[in-house]
C-alpha cells in the first residue's frame, strides 16, 4: 500500500494570538507552549533576554501552525501587519530592534505601504530537513506567501538567518535582499522583503504541491480580514457559506 505524502498527514490552521474559538483552545495552548519553549532555548543560547516572549506572541495578528490531526504541533510562524505610513510603526519595538532606518526607508522607496512581518518560525527538531523528504521550513514560508496574497499587504518582511539558510528559503520564493549580513539578535541575518508581485513558485515540485494542498485545505480561525472579506472559521464553514449563497441565487432567479 502506498503511503500518503507527508503534507497529506498534516493540517494547516490560522489562529488568533488571543481569544481563540473554544474548539481551537487546546491547539492554541499547544502552539503557545511549543513556541515558547523552543524560542526560550534559542534566545538563551544567543544570550538574549526572554522576558518579552509572551508579549510578542500576543501582539501577533495571525499564528500559523502545521500540526497533526491530533493537534501535535509540527511548526509555527507568526505574522503581524503594519502600516509604514504611521509614525508609530517606526517606533514600534519590533522595528527598532530588527530594522534600521535605511531598511524602513528603502521599503517605502520600493512602494510598500503595508507590510506583513514573518516572525519566530519554529519547527519541531524531529521534522527538520534531515529527517524529512520535504523541507517543512520551505513549506511554511511558502504558505506565508499565500497569507500575504490573501491580505492587503504589499510585502512580507523578516530578518532571515544566514546560518540556518532561512535567507535562501526566502529567496527561493522571490524575496529581495534589502540589507545583507546584518547582526540581528547576535546572529548574521539578511533583511529581506517578499513583494507580492515578485512571488514565484519554489524550485521543488514537491514543496509547491504541499503548499497548494495545505492552503486549499486550511482551517482559518484567525478572524483576520483578508482584503475585503472575512474568511470563515473553517474550510467546512466556508464551503457551507458558498452553498447557502448559491441557494439564495437560485431562489432569487
Amino acid at each position: 500500500m502506498t503511503s500518503k505524502p507527508v503534507h497529506e498527514t498534516l493540517c494547516y490552521t490560522l489562529l488568533p494570538s488571543a481569544n481563540p474559538p473554544q474548539e481551537y483552545l487546546q491547539l492554541h495552548s499547544n502552539v503557545y507552549l511549543f513556541w515558547k519553549n523552543l524560542w526560550r532555548d534559542v534566545f538563551q543560547k544567543l544570550s538574549f533576554p526572554t522576558d518579552y516572549l509572551n508579549d510578542d506572541f500576543l501582539r501577533q495578528d495571525v499564528i500559523a501552525v502545521l500540526h497533526t490531526p491530533d493537534e501535535k504541533v509540527v511548526a509555527t510562524h507568526l505574522y503581524t501587519f503594519f502600516s509604514l505610513g504611521s509614525p508609530v510603526t517606526k517606533e514600534h519595538k519590533y522595528f527598532e530592534q530588527n530594522f534600521p532606518n535605511p531598511y524602513y526607508e528603502r521599503l517605502q522607496e520600493m512602494g510598500a505601504k503595508e507590510v506583513m512581518t514573518m516572525e519566530y518560525m519554529a519547527v519541531d527538531p524531529a521534522w527538520r530537513k534531515k529527517y524529512q523528504q520535504v523541507h517543512i521550513g520551505s513549506i511554511l514560508v511558502g504558505l506565508a506567501q499565500e497569507v500575504l496574497k490573501a491580505s492587503s499587504a504589499d510585502a512580507a518582511i523578516a530578518p532571515a538567518r544566514r546560518d540556518y539558510k532561512v535567507n535562501e528559503i526566502a529567496y527561493s520564493f522571490g524575496a529581495d535582499c534589502v540589507a545583507a549580513e546584518v547582526n540581528n539578535h547576535n546572529v548574521s541575518c539578511d533583511l529581506i522583503a517578499n513583494f507580492r508581485d515578485k512571488i514565484c513558485p519554489h524550485s521543488s515540485a514537491d514543496v509547491n504541491q504541499a503548499i497548494t494542498y495545505l492552503w486549499e485545505n486550511k482551517n482559518d480561525s484567525s478572524g483576520k480580514k483578508w482584503g475585503h472579506q472575512t474568511i470563515a472559521y473553517t474550510k467546512n464553514n466556508f464551503d457551507n457559506l458558498i452553498h447557502l449563497n448559491s441557494l439564495k441565487v437560485k431562489k432569487s432567479a
